[in-house]
């Protein structure tokens, strides 16, 4: 009996450790771990459990190896259904149950010290409440393999359940077979419905991103050892392709004294593998225009190999209007020469320490305002204009 506990204590074991070690590749699925940790609390409540001991056996020992062992088993029962909650996307908030676990251990105990096989009995009934209670949770997902695992559930708790009526201290030797092949299956089980949860999960993820960058409103493009590996639609429509296969080399997209500084920042951000590098300035459209773009380059993993994922901004518009009212402020309206404001700036600049001598022009019109009186204002205008494209 004891060869036969051992065995199916480790094989419980062992499958809770695979669940561990899913959940650590899956850390944003709680059931998995939960479902993990319960196959092991249930191992080492078996390892502990009263069958290793005579049933005459009165010793200190034997009380505190029955208690942890059902303290192992409430434990066991108690993320057991936690896993099952959270996989069904129900409500679970460990604060409030805790207490009532606690309660149903009080109880097993305290029955267990009036007659042992009460203890049994209400283990027993507890077991398979909680089992059916995770049953019915994942059946109502309505899909196949949930259904299964609940359908494990289900039998899980009905061996539960006649654990004390084959042996008043449920020590059947048919009991802990089927007890055994129950969890075994039950673990596998759980171990395919994570992997396929998880595999769905990642298909959504998945799906979610592709629309999201499908639809941006932004350009985005994914490049490789200088070549352009994907292109989103407004990446295209910024450049006027029809496919990423009509791109060139990325270095085509760019003015030639550039070409050096975009190979830098690739090689710092394939170097580095982190972070993100913003820059600006211009690119080309596929009929020769600028561009003036906005852009964050950062690392990504592509299709099994390192790539660069380029956010593109097009802030051709924004540049143009800031460009038209600089020249604006410093340029004379009428004769589209710089004005007093670019003067000022320029002199500044000349006279700044350690820069090297300049000569200053100073030139007037004679007898403009004659001009002016006699023959209007307009053509004025139209002598100033002549001046200016002369002195331009």
């Amino acid at each position: 009996m004891t060869g036969l506990l051992l065995i199916s204590t480790s094989l419980i074991a062992l499958l809770g450790a695979t669940l561990l070690v899913l959940a650590r590749l899956e850390p944003q699925h709680r059931h998995i771990g939960e479902w993990g940790w319960s196959h092991i609390a249930l191992a080492a409540a078996l390892a502990l459990g009263v069958a290793l001991l005579p049933a005459e056996d009165e010793t200190l020992r034997y009380a505190v190896q029955a208690t942890a062992a059902t303290t192992l088993v409430i434990a066991s029962l108690a993320l057991q259904l936690a896993g099952a909650a959270h996989y069904a996307r129900r409500p679970w908030r460990w604060q409030r149950l805790l207490p009532l676990f606690g309660l149903l251990l009080l109880l097993i105990l305290g029955l267990a010290l009036v007659q042992q096989r009460l203890g049994v009995i209400a283990g027993a009934l507890i077991l398979t409440g909680g089992a059916w209670l995770a049953g019915v949770w994942l059946w109502r997902l309505r899909e196949t393999g949930e259904r299964f695992v609940a359908g494990c559930f289900f039998a899980s708790g009905v061996v539960h359940l006649s654990g004390p009526l084959l042996d008043p201290l449920a020590r059947s030797l048919l009991t802990h077979v089927l007890g055994t092949y129950v969890q075994g299956i039950l673990a596998m089980a759980l171990i395919l419905l994570s992997v396929r949860r998880a595999h769905r999960e990642t298909l959504r993820v998945g799906e979610r991103l592709r629309q999201l960058y499908e639809q941006s409103m932004q350009g985005l493009l994914v490049i490789r050892e200088h070549r352009v590996l994907y292109a989103n639609p407004a990446a295209l429509a910024l450049f006027g392709y029809d496919s990423v296969e009509a791109f060139g080399p990325a270095e085509a997209l760019m003015q030639p004294e550039d070409f050096a500084t975009a190979r830098e920042r690739y090689r710092r951000i394939m170097r580095d593998r982190a972070g993100h590098i913003s820059w600006e300035g211009e690119r080309f459209h596929r009929d020769g225009h600028a561009l003036y773009l906005r852009g964050s380059s950062s690392y990504i993993e592509w299709e099994g190999g390192p790539a660069l994922l380029v956010l593109l901004i097009d802030d051709t518009e924004r540049q143009r209007a800031t460009q038209a009212l600089r020249r604006q402020a410093l340029h004379d309206e009428l004769t589209d020469l710089p004005n007093r404001h670019a003067a000022v700036a320029r002199l500044a600049e000349l006279t700044a320490p350690g820069h090297p001598g300049f000569a200053l022009l100073s030139a007037d019109l004679d007898r403009f305002q004659l001009v002016n009186e006699s023959l209007g204002h307009e053509v004025g205008d139209a002598l100033l204009q002549a001046v200016a494209r002369r002195l331009r």
